[in-house]
C-alpha cells in the first residue's frame, strides 16, 4: 500500500494528536501512515523508513518533551525513533509539517542531522480553533489527494452522464414500432439514473442524487460533486446521524471476576461488560470526579474532595497528585492508588481503573460501531484481534456532570482513566460522540462515567 502521509510522534504527548489528524486526514481521502504497535512485529526499523519512502509529506508532533531524547548525550541515537524518522525524511527531502502543541519550541543544540527542522514551518496549531487549524495544515501539504480524486471520478462520472444522454437520444429516436403504439412486451425508459456506488454502510445513510437528461449541466455538476463529497465522507456521515432504531446487542461473556461479569477483547486486561454503579450494558451507572470514590449530586471545584483551596484550574491546589508546584506538594503520583480508585473500592478484587494507555489500546484495536442498545445511544466495540472478533462491549453515551446537570447526555461520553493529565488539575479520560474516540486532558472535579477493567 502506497502512502501519501506519515506521521511521526512520541508515544506520551503526542499520540493524541496524531490519532486526531490520522482520523480526519483519512476521512479526507488521504492515505496515512501512523506508526502504531502493528509495525513492531516485523522488522521495525526497515517497514517505517519504506513508508516514509512512500509518503510526499512529513507531519511531526512536537510536544514540549519531544526532543529531550534527541538532545540528550547520553541517549543512544538509534533507539530514538522520532530522531531516526526525522532524520530520514530530511535527508530525502520530504515535506515535513511541524505541528507544535502547547508549550512546545525547537532546542537550540538539535543535532546535526536533524537540526534543519528548526527552519521549516507548519501552521499554528490551537485546540480552540482547531478547525482553522486543520484547514491551514492541508494548505501546507504536497499531496492533494483528496482533491485528484474528487476531480478524477467528476470527470469519469460526467463522460458516463453524456454517453447515457446520447445513447438515450438515439434510443428514443429509433425505438420499433410497436414501442410507439404500447407494446406492453417492451419498457419505454422514462429518463436516464447514475447512481454513484457507495459501500453497503454509506447506503444506509447516503442519498445518492438523480441525474436526469432534463437537468442542465450546471446542476449535473453541482449534484456529481455533492455526491463524491458524500462518497469520500461516508464513514463520518454515518457516525454523525443519530441512529433511530435499537440493535440486538448479543453480548458473548467470557468470565466472572467476584459479582461482576467480563469481557476478553485480546487485549492486555479484560473489560467489564457495564458502567461503575449499573447492572446492564445500557445503562448510565454512576459518575465519578476524578480520585473520588462516591457519586454526588453537585460538581464543582468547591465539593471536590481531594482539593485544598481555589476556584479554577488557574488557583485550585491539591492535597494528592501534584506534578506541578501550585500546591505546594510535588508528590509526582502519575496513577490514582487503589483508595482513590473507585472501581478497586466498589467492586474489589482485581477490579479497577483502565488507565489512559488502555483506553488507547481499545481505540486503536476494536471497530467502533455507533448504534443504539434498548434505546441507548453509544458505541458497540468489537476487537479486531485474531480470534477474539465475536467479542465486544458497549459503552453508552451518558454525557458528564457539571454542578447540579447532566451534560450532554444520549450525544457524548465521557470515561475516567486512573491516569493523571498534563498538569495537576486535569486527569486522562475517553471521550467519544457519533464521529469521534479518542483521550482527552480535563479537569478532575467534573462528573465522568467509569467503566472498569481486570488484570488477566
Amino acid at each position: 500500500m502506497k502512502y501519501d502521509v506519515f506521521l511521526s510522534y512520541r508515544r506520551k504527548g503526542g499520540f493524541e494528536t496524531a490519532k486526531h489528524l490520522f482520523d480526519l486526514l483519512t476521512k479526507d481521502g488521504y492515505k496515512v501512515c501512523l506508526d502504531l504497535d502493528t509495525l513492531r512485529e516485523g522488522d521495525f526499523d526497515k517497514a517505517l523508513l519504506a513508508r516514509i519512502d512512500d509518503c510526499q509529506d512529513f507531519i511531526l508532533i512536537v510536544d514540549s518533551h519531544a526532543f529531550e531524547r534527541s538532545v540528550n548525550p547520553d541517549f543512544d541515537p538509534q533507539k530514538d525513533w522520532l530522531r531516526q524518522e526525522l532524520a530520514y525524511a530530511l535527508a530525502k527531502g520530504k515535506n515535513i509539517v511541524p505541528v507544535l502543541l502547547a508549550g512546545a519550541v525547537f532546542p537550540d543544540n538539535l543535532p546535526p542531522d536533524i537540526c534543519q527542522i528548526a527552519h521549516k514551518h507548519g501552521p499554528s496549531y490551537s485546540m480552540e480553533y482547531f478547525d482553522s487549524f486543520y484547514n491551514k495544515l492541508k494548505k501546507f501539504l504536497h499531496t492533494k489527494r483528496a482533491l485528484i480524486r474528487k476531480t478524477w471520478l467528476l470527470s469519469v462520472l460526467a463522460i458516463l452522464i453524456i454517453v447515457g444522454g446520447g445513447l438515450l437520444l438515439y434510443l428514443t429516436k429509433n425505438r420499433p414500432e410497436s414501442q410507439e403504439h404500447g407494446d406492453s412486451s417492451a419498457t419505454e425508459p422514462e429518463t436516464t439514473i447514475f447512481q454513484e456506488p457507495q459501500s453497503p454502510s454509506a447506503q444506509e445513510s447516503v442519498q445518492t442524487p438523480e441525474f436526469t437528461t432534463t437537468e442542465s449541466s450546471a446542476d449535473i455538476s453541482n449534484k456529481l460533486n455533492n455526491s463524491i463529497i458524500n462518497s469520500n465522507n461516508a464513514k463520518s456521515i454515518v457516525n454523525q446521524v443519530s441512529p433511530t432504531t435499537s440493535v440486538a446487542y448479543n453480548q458473548v461473556i467470557s468470565g466472572k471476576v467476584g459479582q461482576y461479569n467480563y469481557v476478553d477483547l485480546g487485549l492486555s486486561v479484560m473489560w467489564a461488560t457495564c458502567n461503575l454503579g449499573s447492572s446492564k450494558p445500557s445503562d448510565s451507572g454512576q459518575f465519578f470526579s476524578w480520585g473520588e470514590v462516591t457519586s454526588k449530586p453537585d460538581y464543582t471545584w468547591i465539593t471536590y474532595t481531594l482539593l485544598i483551596d481555589g476556584t479554577n484550574k488557574d488557583n485550585a491546589r491539591f492535597k494528592k497528585y501534584n506534578i506541578d508546584n501550585n500546591s505546594g506538594i510535588v508528590d509526582n503520583l502519575f496513577k490514582l492508588e487503589t483508595t482513590d480508585d473507585a472501581a478497586y473500592v466498589i467492586w474489589r478484587d482485581k477490579w479497577r481503573m483502565p488507565t489512559k494507555e488502555e483506553f488507547d489500546e481499545l481505540v486503536i484495536n476494536c471497530t467502533w460501531k455507533w448504534t443504539k442498545v434498548d434505546g441507548v445511544p453509544g458505541y458497540v466495540i468489537t476487537s479486531k484481534k485474531r480470534g477474539f472478533e465475536s467479542n465486544s462491549i458497549f459503552l453508552p453515551a451518558a454525557g458528564y456532570y457539571q454542578k447540579k446537570n447532566v451534560q450532554k447526555n444520549g450525544e457524548r461520553g465521557c470515561y475516567w482513566s486512573s491516569s493523571l493529565g498534563n498538569y495537576s488539575h486535569s486527569a486522562v479520560y475517553l471521550g467519544f460522540n457519533s464521529s469521534t474516540e479518542r483521550t482527552y486532558n480535563d479537569e478532575r472535579y467534573i462528573g465522568r462515567s467509569i467503566r472498569p477493567v481486570c488484570e488477566k
